[in-house]
Parts: C-alpha cells; structure tokens; sequence
C-alpha cells in the first residue's frame, strides 16, 4: 500500500513540475529572458506551493490512519478514523474502521463472556462450598443415622431379649394365660392355657374370646354353670373377678379363673388378662384335712370311749372280783396302746413327709431282711392259719436304706397280708432284681382290692373294709408310713390285685433303687455292691453318678461302663453322701439341682471331711454366676450337660494323666 502512495505521489509532482515547465518554455518562447527567469521563478514556487499542497492533501488521511492504528494499539477501539477525501485512503479507513468495530464488538463479547464466565465461576464456588458445607452437614447427619441405627439396634436386642425373656417366663408358667385386647381379641396364649382350651395359640389369636369360651364349656364338668358364671363376670370386665371351674377333658382338675384389667399410664384400659390356676391339689389337700380331721377324730374317740367305759365301770360298780377288775384295766390298756401308736404313727408320717425322717444309709442285704421279717411273723401267721414262704435269689440282694426303716416296711406289708388272709390261705414274700432296681414283692390269697381302690390304698386313715379293720384292729396308717419310707429312699411301691380280672389276692411291690459297680474289666453286665468290708482308700477308678433322673442315670452308667469304669449310683443328694463316704469314689459327676440338698453343699461337705475331700466333683447343669464362682472356690469341675456324656468321660480320664 505503502508503494501504491509513494508511487501517486511522485505521479502528482511529476505532473506538477510538467506543468511548469511547459508554462516557463511558453513564457520563453513568447518573451525575453528576464520575462523567462520570472516565469521559472513564479512556476517554481507555484510547484512548491502545488507540491505542499498536494503533499498536505495525502499525508493528512494517512497521518490520520497513523493516528487512528495508534488510539486502536492503545486499546480506544472506539475511535473512528476520519479521512476527508475519497478513495483507497477512505476505503482503508473505512476497513480499519470497520475492523475497529468488529474488535471492539468481540473484545465487548469477550469480556461480557468472561464477566459471566467469572459469575459462573463465583457461583461454582459458592455452590461447590455449599456442596462441602452439605457434604459435611450429610456426613455429621450420616453419623448421627449411624449411631442412631447402632441405638436402635441395641434398643431392639434388647426388646428381643425381652420379648424372649417375657416369653420365657409367661411359657414357663404352669397357670394357664391368655391375654386380650380392647376388643375381646386373644393376643396371647401360653401352653398351659393352649392344654386347658383344647386350641392351639397360632389357631387362637385374633379370635374373639367368645369361641374359646364355647370351646371350653365343651370341656367341663358342668357347661350351663360355666356358661352362667362366665356371663356374670363378662358384664363387668374392667372389674378383677374370679370363679372355679371343673374341667373333665383331657383329664379332671379343678382350676380357678382369675380376670384383670391392662391399663395404660392414664388408666384406661387396653385389654384384660385371664388366668386359670390349677387348685386340684389345694381341693384335695382340703378335703384331705377334712378327711383327716374327721377320721382322727373317729380314732380317738373310739378308743378313748371304750378307755372311759372301762374307768366308769370301774369306779361306778361295786367290783370285788379281781379278774373282772383285771379284764376292764386290760381293755382300758389296750386302748391306751391303740392311743399311743396311732400318735405315734402320725408323728412319724408328719416327720417323713416333712423330710425330716432322719434316714441313715448302710448296705442292706435284703434277702436276709426279708427273711428276718418272715421269721418274725411266723407267730403271728400261726396262730392266723396262714402260712408265709420266703423266695429269694441265691447270695447277697443289697440295697442301700435304712435297715430299720426297711424292716418297718416289710412287716407292715406282711402283717397286712397275714391279717386279711383267710384261714388256710398263703402270704408269699418274694425278692428279685431287674437292670436298674431291686424288689420285694408280697402276695396274699384274700379278697383283694377293688380297682377303683388301688390308688388311694396309700393314703392316710384309708381303708378299703372298715368293718374287716375294726375286726382285726389298725390304724390305717401303716401303708402310708410305708409310702413315706420307700420315698424317703428315692424307690416305689405300688398294688396290685388280679380281683377287677376274677382272680383273688392283692400284690404290694416295694422297688429300691440298685446300686450298681462296673467291674475293673468293663463286664457290659453290671455287678451287686458288695456287701462286706467298707472302703478304706479313695478308688480313681471309681465314678458316682448322682441324678434325680432314673433314665439320665442308666445312659451315663452305660457310657462309664464301657469304658471300664466301676459306677455306683444315687438317686439324692442325702443318698450320694453316704454313699460317697463307704465307697470314696474316685470322681463324682453330680446335678447341683437336687431336691433334698444343694449340690454346692453336698459338694463343701465333701470337701471339709478329711476322707473325702480328695473326691474329684464335676457338676453337670448349668450355673448361675455365684454357684459357678462357689464351684471354682470348691475346686471342683464344670461340664454342662449339653456337651454330653463323652465330653464328661474326657474330663474324667484328663484329671486321670
């Protein structure tokens, strides 16, 4: 562009000089030479005028240009270039002008973008704090959720612990228990109550109570009494109410239904509990007491009559005859006698169901027992026209007991036999033993007893022939002494008569439980304890298994066995003591859960007795935190049931090594 300028400008100068030139050569031509001279002069200064001119006329649109390039190299694209004469120069000012523009529209658009490219980035970062300052109030909020969820979790174990605990102890209850809601609705039932209604919980709940209550008036004694008495007590069920019911399905008892209100905090009520308790025993020990009172109350007053008639007699009447004299002090005597054993006796029942019969264990040969008795009612069977046979098995039948006691038994069953045996008629005692017990079995030729009689044969003062018992005399109380000794020495008795079958007689069967020692060489037949000699030294190969289970007892006897061992056997804790004290067994795997003494005493008796203490205990039940700490304090063992009876085998053969 530059070329293009200079090469116009050099053309216009050009055409200015020829011009003056052919102005100076006409004036030449036509004039002098001065007239030439001020020509040329004239036409120079003309040209220089013309050239400063023509000069003037280009440089300013291209100053102007300069001047524009440099406000636009400034930044001022809002300047405009302005060149007054047209053509290329007012072209190129119009494209600088319009480029000016076109920057300036850009630059505008630019910087309008990057203002809102710097909001945006403004409102990125206050949203991306806000993100942070979220993401921190979600992370505070995720573990506030974590810890509550981990509360929540504890809070419902525990609910479950409870819920289980509370099912435990409601299902535990032998009271019948159903629940109701608002509404009449079961929402509850333990099994107690499923046995006593006849239905299943899963069947019951939702029911309205109604349909249990038609359920059960199937199952009672008298259904339009029950219907009567439930309708009277339903009309006011926010009213505690109670009433008895007898039940003949599955089986008779007697219950007591007991009806209370479930309010909540503000006493309104939210349903009602029903429970149905079992007062068969407590009717029958009151009618028993009536019973008792009554009958006792006949026996001494028989005697006591019969005392007083003879006194009267004595003191009234003018009597000179000795042997009359004698005969009244006699009846008199005799009902005396009659007086004292039958106060005798209760004292005696009264202590031995009391457990305080003082029982003290020895070896007992009881083929000689019966024997001896059989001897001693020899006299008595004579003058009877009885006769008595003893049948036993060859050697020595022992049994751990109380001789006397024993003894006791075992006369009072052969004199009944004797006393309601007919004339010719045979009493026969009989001695046997099975895998786990020892019998003594005594059978008559009388009447026999009725069916219907057999279980209340045992009882206090009952008598299945009143008159035949006057007759011969007794107290009826013999048979339930007997039951009170052969309980107190963890056996049975029981009788039998063939009379309901057409037969004759009656059977009563004394059963004890058999002491029984594996032999060294693990016989799988279990041998009789012997008889002679007490143990003097601590056997290790010997282990007493002591439980109040017969089954548990012959299942661990078993595994014992077979591993060699020598076992004796206890059925109480009483029992387990003298039996540990004659045989010093080697361990003692013992239920601390006995009834008649606790396995914690049992075991600190054994431990403070200088004979016995190095007896090895290992207790077999679970224990709670304070028996298990007195357990370790004892020095004794711990092998829960559950584990089985290898696992107490293992212990046992461990304290062997």
């Amino acid at each position: 562009m530059k070329d293009t300028l200079r090469l116009r400008l050099s053309l216009y100068i050009s055409l200015t000089v020829l011009l003056v030139g052919a102005l100076v050569g006409a004036v030449a031509l036509y004039g002098g030479f001065w007239q030439a001279l001020a020509a040329a002069l004239a036409a120079f200064l003309l040209g220089i005028l013309a050239a400063g001119w023509i000069a003037g006329w280009v440089s300013k649109p291209i100053a102007e240009l300069v001047r524009g390039t440099a406000e636009f190299s400034s930044g001022n694209l809002g300047h405009r270039v302005e060149v007054g004469s047209p053509g290329e120069l007012a072209a190129l000012a119009a494209g600088f002008n319009e480029m000016a523009a076109s920057l300036k529209e850009k630059i505008e658009s630019l910087d309008a973008s990057r203002k809102e490219a710097e909001g945006l980035t403004a409102r990125l970062t206050e949203s991306a704090e806000e993100s942070r300052q979220t993401a921190r109030s979600l992370q505070h909020m995720n573990e506030w959720v974590t810890d509550m969820a981990f509360r929540l979790e504890e809070a419902n174990q525990e609910l479950k612990a409870g819920k289980v605990q509370t099912d435990t102890i409601v299902h535990s209850i032998r009271d019948g228990i159903l629940a109701l809601d608002a509404s009449e609705r079961v929402i509850l039932m333990n099994p107690e109550a499923e046995e006593i209604f006849g239905v299943r919980e899963e069947q019951a709940r939702g029911e309205h109570v109604r349909t249990l209550v038609d359920k059960l008036s199937e199952r009672v004694e008298d259904s339009g009494e029950f219907l009567k008495k439930y309708m009277a007590v339903s009309s006011s069920p926010e009213t505690e109410t109670s009433f008895v019911v007898t039940l003949v399905r599955p089986y008779r008892r007697v219950l007591r239904r007991l009806s209370s209100a479930i309010r909540d905090e503000s006493g309104g009520m939210k349903g009602r509990v029903v429970t149905f308790k079992d007062i068969t025993k407590e009717r029958e020990v009151d009618e028993m007491k009536t019973n008792f009172v009554s009958t006792v109350s006949h026996e001494l007053r028989t005697p006591l009559t019969s005392i007083k008639g003879a006194i009267n007699l004595l003191m009234e009447s003018d009597i000179e005859d000795a042997e009359t004299r004698r005969e009244f002090l006699k009846i008199a005597e005799q009902n005396t006698d009659r007086l004292i054993n039958l106060i005798t006796n209760l004292l005696d029942l009264s202590r031995m169901e009391e457990g305080g019969g003082h029982i003290r264990f020895t070896r007992i040969d009881l083929n000689q027992l019966a024997r001896g008795v059989v001897k001693s009612t020899s006299v008595i069977a004579r003058q009877s026209g009885v006769s008595v046979e003893v049948s036993c098995p060859d050697g020595p039948l022992t049994v751990l007991g109380d001789r006397e006691k024993l003894e006791q038994v075992v006369t009072n069953l052969a004199g009944n036999a004797i006393k309601f045996s007919s004339p010719g008629g045979r009493v026969r005692v009989i001695t046997s033993v099975l895998e786990d017990e020892v019998r003594l079995t005594v059978e008559d030729e009388g009447a026999g007893i009725p069916a219907d009689k057999l279980d209340r044969i045992f009882d206090r003062f009952y008598q299945v022939d009143m008159s035949a018992t006057r007759r011969r005399g007794g107290s009826g109380l013999g048979l339930a002494i007997s039951r009170a000794i052969v309980k107190e020495h963890e056996g049975r008795i029981w009788a039998e008569s063939p009379t309901s079958h057409g037969g004759a007689g009656a059977r009563f069967v004394m059963s004890l439980p058999r002491p029984l020692v594996a032999s060294p060489e693990a016989s799988s037949k279990p041998a009789i304890v012997p008889v002679e000699g007490e143990a003097e030294t601590m056997s290790t190969n010997t282990v007493m298994l002591v439980d109040t289970d017969p089954d548990t007892l012959a299942a661990r006897r078993r595994t014992f066995e077979s591993a060699g061992f020598r076992v004796v056997a206890a059925y109480s804790g009483t029992a387990a003591l003298g039996l540990a004290r004659e045989t010093l067994p080697g361990f003692v795997i013992i239920d601390a859960a006995l009834p008649d003494l606790d396995g914690m005493d049992f075991a600190s008796i054994l431990k403070n007795d200088p004979a016995t203490r190095d007896i090895h205990i290992i207790f077999v039940n679970q224990l709670d935190e304070a028996s298990d700490r007195r357990r370790a304090e004892l020095g004794c063992g711990h092998v829960p049931k559950a584990l089985g009876d290898d696992t107490m085998l293992t212990a046992v053969r461990d304290k062997l090594v």
